[in-house]
């Protein structure tokens, strides 16, 4: 019997607006948990990170297939699905007909309100490799933006359009049509700073993590907002940060530096909470003192 393996996916995307990360962080993991369930897919943990060129996520020992499932459907009572003489009625032909069954599957069934012809079935489970290619498109399909564009006749829709997507279920790379492209194993770091392709061998989440800062994507949203508060402080002595605007300015790069800037004297005439509020709102800057 086969045994779990990780799970790693990868889409990219033209750069994402900060509402689109925020709702893949608010609604993904709720979205995947629901999806995996609904396939009868058992797993461990799932992990999940995005960028404004990227959406992660990485799911531990997904199971090789799904989990059979046994069903039971009820048919006509015992008393009218078969006559005096104890042959099946046209009641319960019909049921066997729309079932797909044969007269020796069906047992009687003792309930509440009686006894019934019942009829158990076992559903055995699909290859987690065959499901992956219609569990990734309606995973994208869930989420709930107000605002979504179509780029490619297959009509899938997204805020953004599609450009890369890497999906690897332990060290087989899934390969199937995705929105006008080819999903397979190789992606990109950060769209200046590194030219080359990046090619994933298996689903392992410390190594690619690992291979994107190096080639200056920095993927964790928590690790870019320390960065940058780190620098704050450290460079210019900010102590009491904006944690919005902190939030913000972590969405919209994959590896965040520092610049320092300056602006014409006259500004200083206005107020100090109207330049420092244009700066967080048209700007996305940090106003230091």
């Amino acid at each position: 019997m086969s045994r779990p393996s990780h799970v790693l996916i990868e889409i990219g995307f033209e750069e994402l607006q900060v509402s689109v990360v925020e709702t893949f962080y608010a609604q993904g993991p709720g979205l995947i948990k629901k999806i995996l369930e609904t396939y009868r897919l058992d797993f461990k943990q799932i992990f999940l990170e995005a960028t404004p060129r990227r959406l992660a996520f990485f799911v531990e020992e997904l199971a090789p297939r799904q989990r059979e499932e046994k069903t039971t459907a009820l048919g006509p009572s015992q008393d009218k699905a078969y006559d005096a003489e104890g042959k099946p009625t046209p009641a319960l032909e019909g049921f066997l007909k729309s079932r797909g069954a044969k007269l020796e599957e069906i047992q009687i069934k003792e309930t509440p309100r009686g006894r019934y012809v019942a009829l158990e079935k076992t559903q055995k489970g699909e290859s987690t490799l065959k499901l992956l290619p219609r569990l990734i498109p309606e995973f994208f399909h869930c989420f709930s933006f107000p605002k979504t564009m179509r780029w490619e006749k297959t009509g899938f829709k997204f805020p953004r359009p599609l450009r890369w997507a890497v999906v690897i279920y332990g060290r087989k790379t899934v390969k199937f049509p995705l929105a006008g492209i080819k999903t397979g194993n190789v992606s990109f770091g950060h769209r200046f700073l590194s030219k080359r392709p990046l090619v994933f061998t298996k689903a392992d989440w410390k190594e690619y993590t690992k291979k994107l800062k190096a080639n200056h994507v920095v993927l964790s949203l928590k690790e870019r907002e320390g960065m940058i508060l780190k620098e704050l402080q450290k460079k210019y002595n900010q102590k009491d940060a904006d944690l919005d605007l902190l939030r913000e300015a972590a969405q919209l790069v994959e590896e965040p530096f520092l610049i320092q800037g300056k602006f014409s004297e006259t500004f200083r005439e206005l107020p100090e909470e109207v330049l420092a509020t244009c700066m967080k709102k048209y700007q996305k800057i940090f106003a230091c003192r």
